[in-house]
C-alpha cells in the first residue's frame, strides 16, 4: 500500500510539471525576410531547445517561469527574444558584422565581406555619448592604428591625426579628409599664438556624422593617387529614408571640463626657502608674511558643456530628406575663454522615375572661439603661469592686476593675471559647406554619377592687448586678421557590375577628378594706444605691420577600379589613378598610383564545417599613392619685392626653381585576418610595412647662389613605418531593450 500511495504522489507531481509548461512556436528569418533553415532555438537558463525547420519554423517546449529563447545562427548576430506572455514570436536576425556591413571604399561603396584592402569603419554611435569639440575627437582610440594628439588643451586648438604613424618630414602628415566626396581644406588656421592656430574643421559637427570610413593601406588609398599616402578619412552625413515616417530627435547634454594635469609647483614661502639657499639676491620680508599666489589655480576654472541638436528626417516613396541643427556653448577651463558653435545641415533626395535619382546637401556653420595663448607663447596662461615665481601678489590694494612681478631679477611684462584680464582674441569661422549629386542608371546594370562639392571657408580673428600685459607693454598692442578658402571638388564615374556562369561576379568603375582651392589672407596690427578703453585696431597710432596673400592650387585625376570575385570566396581588386598637380615641377606634374589586393573567404568552402566559425577571411594588399601636400609654389623659381634702396623699388631672388620636384611616395603591403567566432566575437589582425621614398625636404644651400639662408625642396631619402594591429569586439548581450558590447584595438608601430 505504501508504494501505491509513493507511485500515485510521484504521478501528481509529473502532471502538474507538464500542465506547467507551455508551447511556443515561431519564425526565424534573416534581414531580407529570407527564411533560415537549421537555426538554433534555446530556452535560455536550459539545455532545452530545438531548431527550425525548411521554413525557417520551430517550436518548442517552455517551462513555468522561463521568459527568454536565445535564437543563434551561423554568420549572424544572436538574440535573446523576451517571450513573456507570448505562444507566437518572428525572429529577425541581423547578419554578423563582416556579413552586411557597408563601407565606403572611395568614389563608391562595397560590403565588409567583399573588401579586400584595409578599412576600419565608425558609425554614429560612437559619438552618441562622447563631449568632443570635434569629430577627431571621437576618433581617438576607436581605429587601430591612428593616433589623435591635441596640440594644446584650449578650446578649438588642432588636433595631429596620424595613420600608421610618421610618413614625412616636410610635407604633412595629416590625413585626406572626404565629407560626402568634397575633399576639405585645412589652410585656414588664424594666427598662432604659440601655437598651430585654432582647427580648421572645428566647424563639422559630429552630430551630422552618420558613419566614417577610414582608409588605411595603400591599396585602399590608391584611388585617391597623390593625396592618400598618409591614409584618407571619408565622412558620410546622415540622410532622410525613403517610404519612412518623419522620426524626430531632440539631445541635450551637459558637462564639465577641467584640466587632467597641472603642475605641482612651489608655494612662496618654499620658493624663498630654495631661492635664498641657492645664492642668489635674496629676499628678506623681515616680519612681514610672505606673499604666495598659485598663478595656475588663479588663471583656470571649472569649464562647463552645454550642448542640444534637433533633428528630423523621413521620407515618401521619391523623396527623403534630413534636417538638423546643433548649438553648443563651452566654457574652457582656461579664465575667459570659451567657444560656440551654430550648425545647420539640410538634405533632400529625389527620385526621378525609375532610373534617376538627385539629392542636394546644405550645411552652414558659424563657430566664435574666444582664445587663450598655448603652450609656446611666453603669455600664454599654463606658460607664464609656471615661470612666474610665487612669492608675489597678483594685484594692488585696489584689486587692480600687478603690471610687473614683484622679484629680485627682471623678468617679462606683465603677469598671467593682467595677461588673462587684459588680453582678447576671438575668432570667428564661417563655413558653408554644399554638395549636389546625380546619378542615372543607364543599363540596369551601368550607373552613371556625378558629384560636384563646395567649400567656402572665412575666418577673421580679431586681437587687443591692453598696456599691462606681455604683449601689449607699455603702450598696447592689436591686431586683425582675415582669410578665406574657396575650394570645390567635382568627379565623374561610370559603374558597370555584371556576373556570368553564376559563380563570376565583377564590378567595373572609371571616372574622373577635378579639385581647386584658392586661398587669399590679409592681416595688419597696430601699436601705441591713448588709452586701454579703446579696444579697436583704428584707435592705434601706429599701424607698425601688414600684409597679403592670394594663392591656389589645382589637382586633377582619372582613376579606375575592378573588383572580383569568385563563387562568393575568392576577391581580387585592382586599382590605380593617374594624378596631377600644380604643386610639382613641369618635369614631374604627373603619376600614377597602382594597387592590387585579394581575400579569400575559408568560411565559405564547402569543406569547412565548423560551426563555432561564423566568418573567416585572409586578405593581402599592395599599393602606392603619393603626398602632394607641399607649398603651392614649392617647385617655382621666386623673387621677392620689397628690397628697396634710397626710396628706390628693387626685388631679389627668394627661391630657386625644381623642375624636377615630384611626389613622395607610399609602398605598402598589408596581410590580414578577419573573423567572427560563436556568433558573439568578431575581430581582425593584421601585419602591414609601410615604405615612403623620395621625401620631400628643404636642403640648405650655398650663400654663393645669391639667396640668403636659401633652401631648395627636393626629393631625398626615405621612411618605414610596420607594426601590427588587431581589434575584437565581444557582443556580450543582444535583446530588443538591452544590448552590451565592448570593443578593443591596438597596434604597435616601429
Amino acid at each position: 500500500m505504501q508504494k501505491f500511495f509513493m507511485l500515485l504522489l510521484c504521478t501528481v507531481v509529473s502532471l502538474n510539471f507538464i500542465g506547467a509548461q507551455r508551447t511556443v512556436t515561431g519564425n526565424v528569418v534573416g534581414s531580407d525576410g529570407t527564411p533560415l533553415i537549421g537555426a538554433n532555438v534555446i530556452v535560455k537558463g536550459t539545455t532545452d531547445g530545438t531548431i527550425t525547420d525548411i521554413d525557417g519554423k520551430f517550436s518548442i517546449p517552455v517551462a513555468e517561469g522561463r521568459n527568454t529563447i536565445t535564437v543563434s545562427y551561423t554568420g549572424f548576430v544572436s538574440r535573446d527574444v523576451n517571450i513573456a506572455g507570448l505562444n507566437f514570436v518572428n525572429v529577425t536576425l541581423q547578419e554578423g558584422q563582416f556579413l552586411d556591413e557597408v563601407i565606403v571604399v572611395g568614389y563608391g561603396e562595397g560590403s565588409r565581406k567583399a573588401n579586400t584592402t584595409s578599412i576600419s569603419s565608425i558609425d554614429s554611435k560612437v559619438f552618441d555619448n562622447l563631449p568632443v569639440q570635434s569629430f577627431q575627437g571621437g576618433l581617438a582610440g576607436a581605429v587601430p592604428g591612428l593616433t589623435v594628439n591635441q596640440s594644446s588643451g584650449t578650446l578649438g586648438a588642432q588636433s595631429a591625426v596620424r595613420i600608421r604613424g610618421v610618413g614625412s618630414i616636410n610635407a604633412s602628415n595629416q590625413p585626406l579628409y572626404v565629407i560626402d566626396g568634397l575633399i576639405l581644406s585645412d589652410v585656414v588656421s588664424g594666427t598662432g599664438f604659440g601655437g598651430p592656430g585654432t582647427n580648421p574643421l572645428i566647424n563639422i559637427n559630429p552630430n551630422d556624422i552618420a558613419s566614417i570610413d577610414v582608409l588605411k593601406d595603400a591599396a585602399a588609398t590608391a584611388i585617391y593617387g597623390s593625396r592618400g599616402s598618409n591614409g584618407v578619412i571619408i565622412i558620410t552625413t546622415k540622410r532622410g529614408d525613403y517610404n519612412a515616417a518623419p522620426k524626430v530627435s531632440i539631445n541635450y547634454y551637459t558637462g564639465t571640463a577641467e584640466p587632467t594635469k597641472t603642475y605641482d609647483l612651489l608655494n612662496g614661502e618654499q620658493y624663498v626657502e630654495l631661492w635664498n639657499a641657492g645664492g642668489g639676491p635674496p629676499y628678506d620680508y623681515g616680519s612681514d608674511p610672505i606673499p604666495s599666489t598659485d598663478w595656475i589655480d588663479l588663471v583656470t576654472r571649472k569649464g562647463r558643456i552645454h550642448e542640444v541638436s534637433a533633428g528630423v528626417s523621413g521620407g515618401s516613396a521619391s523623396t527623403s530628406y534630413y534636417l538638423g541643427g546643433t548649438f553648443r556653448d563651452e566654457e574652457g577651463y582656461v579664465l575667459n575663454t570659451n567657444l560656440k558653435r551654430y550648425s545647420f545641415r539640410a538634405s533632400i533626395d529625389q527620385k526621378i522615375g525609375k532610373k534617376g535619382k538627385v539629392g542636394i546637401t546644405m550645411n552652414p556653420t558659424r563657430s566664435e572661439n574666444v582664445r587663450a595663448g598655448e603652450d609656446n607663447a611666453v603669455a600664454s596662461p599654463f606658460t607664464f603661469g609656471a615661470l612666474a615665481n610665487p612669492n608675489t601678489n597678483y594685484q594692488d590694494e585696489n584689486g587692480n592686476p600687478l603690471t610687473f612681478l614683484e622679484t629680485n631679477i627682471p623678468v617679462f611684462n606683465g603677469t598671467p593675471w593682467s595677461n588673462i584680464l587684459g588680453s582678447s582674441r576671438k575668432a570667428v569661422t564661417s563655413q558653408l559647406l554644399a554638395n549636389v549629386y546625380a546619378e542615372y542608371n543607364i543599363l540596369d546594370n551601368l550607373k552613371f554619377r556625378t558629384d560636384f562639392g563646395t567649400e567656402s571657408t572665412q575666418l577673421q580673428e580679431l586681437g587687443r592687448e591692453l598696456s599691462n600685459t606681455t604683449d601689449g607693454f607699455p603702450t598696447g598692442s592689436a591686431f586683425g586678421d582675415n582669410e578665406q578658402v574657396i575650394n570645390y571638388s567635382w568627379s565623374n564615374r561610370l559603374e558597370y557590375t555584371t556576373t556570368f556562369s553564376e559563380v563570376h561576379n565583377a564590378k567595373f568603375t572609371v571616372g574622373s577628378a577635378v579639385n581647386r582651392e584658392r586661398f587669399d589672407g590679409i592681416d595688419v596690427s597696430g601699436l601705441n594706444f591713448a588709452d586701454d578703453r579703446l579696444l579697436t585696431l583704428n584707435s592705434a597710432a601706429e599701424i607698425n605691420g601688414g600684409g597679403g596673400s592670394r594663392t591656389d592650387a589645382s589637382f586633377a585625376g582619372f582613376f579606375g577600379r575592378v573588383n572580383y570575385d569568385f563563387d562568393n570566396k575568392y576577391f581580387v581588386t585592382l586599382a590605380g589613378r593617374y594624378d596631377g598637380s600644380s604643386r610639382f615641377g613641369i618635369e614631374n606634374r604627373w603619376g600614377f598610383f597602382p594597387a592590387v589586393s585579394a581575400g579569400w573567404i575559408i568560411s565559405n568552402e564547402d569543406w569547412f564545417g565548423s560551426s563555432n566559425i561564423g566568418f573567416l577571411k585572409l586578405r593581402a594588399s599592395w599599393g602606392q599613392s603619393g603626398n602632394g601636400e607641399i607649398g603651392n609654389f614649392d617647385s617655382k623659381g621666386l623673387i621677392g619685392f620689397g628690397r628697396d634702396y634710397n626710396a628706390v623699388p628693387g626685388f631679389a631672388f627668394t627661391q630657386l626653381e625644381n623642375a624636377n620636384l615630384g611626389w613622395e611616395k607610399n609602398s605598402q603591403i598589408d596581410a590580414a585576418v578577419e573573423f567572427e567566432l560563436f556568433n558573439r566575437i568578431s575581430g581582425s589582425l593584421g601585419y602591414f610595412i609601410k615604405n615612403t621614398t623620395d621625401l620631400l625636404l628643404s636642403v640648405p644651400q650655398p650663400r654663393e647662389i645669391g639667396i640668403e639662408d636659401a633652401s631648395l625642396l627636393q626629393n631625398v631619402g626615405e621612411i618605414r613605418n610596420q607594426g601590427l594591429e588587431f581589434d575584437l569586439d565581444f557582443n556580450i548581450l543582444t535583446g530588443d531593450d538591452f544590448s552590451w558590447s565592448i570593443g578593443v584595438n591596438g597596434a604597435t608601430l616601429s
